[in-house]
C-alpha cells in the first residue's frame, strides 16, 4: 500500500512544516512554484493549490499511489500516529476519511457565516470572496443538504480509484465555476457520487495531540 501525503503552498501563504516520523510508511509531496507539476499561470495561488488537493490523480508522479492524504499548509503534524488514525477508515472500506467541521453543521450555516464575515469586511475572506459569489454558489448547490453535515477540508484521506476520482474532478470544476471555497461544494459532490465517507475525531479542533494550526503568513 503506497501512501502519498500532499501539501501545497503557492505564493508563500504559509510557513513550512515538516511532518514528524509516522508509524506507517509514506511519501511526502510538498508543492510550490518551484516544483509545480503544471505551469498553471492563468489561475491564482489558492486555485493552484487545489490541483494537488482535489485532483492529485491527474499528477503523473502521484497517479500510482493507493491512498492520498491531504494536509493544509498551515497544519503542523505532531503525533507519530496522526497518519495511522486518519487512514484507518479508508483501509477498512471508506472512500474518504475526514473530520466534521468543529463549529457549523451544514453548508448553509457555513455560507451564511462567510457572507456575514464578508459584509463586516473581514479581510481574510474579502480578499477571496464576495457575498454575492457565495450566494450564487449556494443557489447552484440547491436545497436539501440541511442534515448532510459540514466537514473540515484541511485534512482528509481518500482512496485512489475511478469512482472517487470522478467525484474529485466534478468537485474541482465547481471550484473553478463558482467560488473556490471547497468546503461548500464538497458535500454535494460526495452525495451526488454516492461516496462512502467516514469521520475521524482528533479531539479538540484547535488543541489536540495529533496536530496544531498555525497562522497564515499572508491573507491571499
Amino acid at each position: 500500500m503506497k501512501i502519498a501525503v500532499i501539501t501545497a503552498n503557492y505564493g508563500g501563504i504559509d510557513q513550512v512544516h515538516e511532518i514528524v516520523p509516522q508509524s506507517v510508511p509514506f511519501d511526502r509531496f510538498y508543492y510550490t512554484e518551484a516544483n509545480s507539476p503544471f505551469p498553471m499561470h492563468t489561475i491564482d495561488n489558492r486555485l493552484k493549490a487545489k490541483v494537488p488537493k482535489i485532483i492529485p490523480h491527474l499528477i503523473p508522479e502521484l497517479s500510482e499511489y493507493d491512498i492520498f492524504v491531504w494536509v493544509d499548509a498551515n497544519v503542523n503534524i505532531k503525533s507519530i500516529d496522526f497518519l495511522r488514525k486518519l487512514i484507518t477508515p479508508v483501509i477498512h472500506g471508506a472512500s474518504i476519511s475526514i473530520s466534521a467541521h468543529p463549529v457549523r453543521k451544514s453548508i448553509y450555516e457555513e455560507a451564511q457565516f462567510i457572507i456575514n464575515q464578508v459584509n463586516s469586511d473581514q479581510r481574510y475572506l474579502t480578499a477571496r470572496y464576495t457575498a454575492d459569489s457565495i450566494a450564487k454558489e449556494i443557489k447552484h448547490i440547491g436545497p436539501g443538504y440541511e442534515k448532510s453535515g459540514l466537514y473540515y477540508c484541511g485534512i482528509f484521506a481518500t482512496k485512489n480509484n475511478r469512482h472517487i476520482n470522478n467525484m474529485r474532478e466534478n468537485w474541482y470544476l465547481d471550484n473553478i465555476l463558482f467560488t473556490n471555497f471547497d468546503q461548500l461544494n464538497f458535500v454535494s459532490n460526495v452525495i451526488a457520487h454516492n461516496i462512502k465517507l467516514a469521520t475521524v475525531e482528533f479531539g479538540d479542533f484547535y488543541h489536540n495531540e495529533y496536530y496544531s494550526l498555525t497562522k497564515h503568513l499572508k491573507v491571499a
